[in-house]
């Protein structure tokens, strides 16, 4: 993938930091294809999308409020890998993912070095 202009799928369900990863992700040249901010929808947009519509996914781990540890990001994980399994997965959760491609990559982390990361994808 080039080092910019990659398409992210973004599942997020906390509205501020998903519009500064955005804000982010954008400024240096990557686009937000879809946002979603549950388990259901992501589940959904996965099936609907194509092959050609997205580059990486950007997940947190927990997109309702009973979900521990990540399993909502796991889920999402095994669908879209199922699906894409040649495509990058991030996780960008408060504590690292084991499901993750690069598991030391969490909010933490700061949205620059997510980008970052997304460029070198």
């Amino acid at each position: 993938m080039s080092p910019v202009e990659a398409k992210v799928f973004l599942a997020e369900d906390d509205d501020s930091y998903a519009g500064a990863l955005t804000k982010i992700l954008e400024l240096d040249g990557h686009q937000i294809i879809l946002r979603v901010s549950s388990l259901q929808a992501a589940l959904e947009a996965i099936l609907g999308m194509n092959e050609d519509e997205v580059d990486v996914a950007l997940v947190d781990g927990n997109l309702s409020e009973d979900s521990l540890g990540g399993d909502d990001g796991q889920r999402i994980a095994e669908e879209f890998r199922s699906k894409f399994p040649d495509k990058p997965l991030l996780a960008i959760s408060g504590d690292e993912q084991s499901w993750s491609d690069d598991p030391t990559i969490t909010k933490r982390s700061g949205a620059g070095v997510i980008s970052d990361k997304v460029s070198e994808l």
